[in-house]
């Protein structure tokens, strides 16, 4: 199978997977290549971690002239780029990880002789749309021949958009198999801080992840400035982002720097939810549950997360981890202190492991979309 993974860049878990299903193609012996913007915009940009497994698993990056950008013209120009490379590479199925590259791939394959199936996964809806780009949105995967919601809360939110595609299933994003034990700490000044830490008595708390509005880090800080000063405990920021700033302008503020590590963007961040006592999941919108939050389950890490539909699929309050009201900083405040001064047994971190390797594995994920993939290059005969 010649098969391309495009999106728009390749930025957190939504990047993350899209290096994970292209490496398992290889492996499995299929031809595959990834396009992407090069360039970033604002907030928006390609991870060089991702960047750099790619170019080590010998997997060609084609870069667009934009595959971000929803300007006629742009889209014009680079679906007629992608239609070269679609004829010169012999693509057989195109797998989008966004609307506007599905868009850009529905245009470069329309005049194809032979069909070209487009499928895409919805990562994400985002909270930054407009009401005429979410329609324009919901137009393109109606003429998709399958879209993939990464939850059962995603679907919901598409049909609650006017999705009609009777196309649309639901497919867990997973990850790879976990080694457990703990984090190699040589080299990196931030692990080695969390051990010294504990060592004095601390507990670690902490997200991974952009740090913009979305994720909604702002809340933790709102959050902790309520918590008792003799709570022993540390609170790690892992990634970098638009609200970078605002989070240290109003830690300065409130007289609660002392609390918290900005460590900057962070290779591998799964190392810090390992090491982490307690990973906080603050975001407002999610396309599914966070990967994060899946790799907390997989490294036996406890979850607080808020109670958006999204987390409530894979965190169940008390089960697997633990729930807070929504954009709620009073309710996270108490969570944590119930959280640290209670100590959990390890029955939840045993059933949040569970639960990982029932539904989130890479393995069953890639298998899922190998059926589709096989699906789509069956009916297009």
């Amino acid at each position: 199978m010649n098969l391309l993974h495009i999106s728009t860049f390749l930025q957190g878990g939504a990047g993350k997977m899209v290096v994970d299903l292209a490496r398992n193609s290889k492996a499995r012996g299929d031809q595959v290549w990834v396009a992407c913007t090069k360039n970033g915009v604002g907030d928006y940009s390609n991870y060089q971690n991702h960047l750099d497994e790619l170019k080590s698993l010998q997997i060609p990056i084609l870069y667009l002239e934009s595959t971000f950008s929803r300007e006629h013209q742009s889209v014009y120009k680079t679906a007629i780029e992608l239609r070269n490379y679609i004829r010169k590479l012999e693509i057989e199925l195109v797998h989008s990880h966004a609307a506007n590259p599905s868009l850009i791939s529905l245009i470069a394959t329309s005049a194809r002789q032979r069909k070209i199936p487009v499928l895409q996964t919805m990562h994400g809806w985002g909270i930054y749309k407009s009401i005429e780009q979410e329609k324009k949105d919901v137009s393109v995967m109606e003429l998709l021949d399958q879209v993939i919601a990464i939850s059962m809360s995603s679907k919901i939110l598409l049909r609650k958009k006017g999705l009609q595609n009777k196309h649309c299933s639901i497919l867990y994003n997973g990850i790879l198999p976990t080694v457990q034990g703990t984090p190699t700490l040589q080299g990196d000044p931030h692990l080695l801080e969390i051990e010294m830490l504990r060592k004095k008595g601390f507990s670690i708390a902490g997200i991974v992840g952009t740090i913009d509005k979305r994720k909604n880090q702002k809340l933790l800080i709102e959050a902790v400035k309520k918590l008792p000063k003799e709570l022993r405990v540390k609170f790690f920021l892992v990634g970098e982002g638009e609200e970078t700033n605002e989070i240290k302008r109003l830690s300065l503020k409130y007289g609660i720097s002392d609390k918290f590590v900005l460590t900057g963007f962070q290779e591998n961040g799964e190392k810090f939810i390992a090491a982490f006592d307690l990973l906080i999941s603050s975001s407002r919108s999610e396309g599914g549950p966070p990967l994060s939050v899946i790799e907390a389950f997989a490294k036996k890490t406890l979850v607080l997360a808020s109670d958006t539909p999204e987390h409530c699929e894979a965190v169940k309050d008390n089960h697997t981890g633990f729930l807070f009201k929504n954009d709620d900083p009073n309710d996270l405040a108490q969570c944590i202190i119930q959280i640290l001064h209670a100590i959990p047994s390890d029955k939840i971190k045993k059933n949040a492991f569970q639960f990982y390797m029932q539904n989130f594995t890479l393995n069953k994920t890639f298998e899922s979309y190998l059926e589709w993939y096989h699906v789509l290059l069956e009916n297009k005969k």
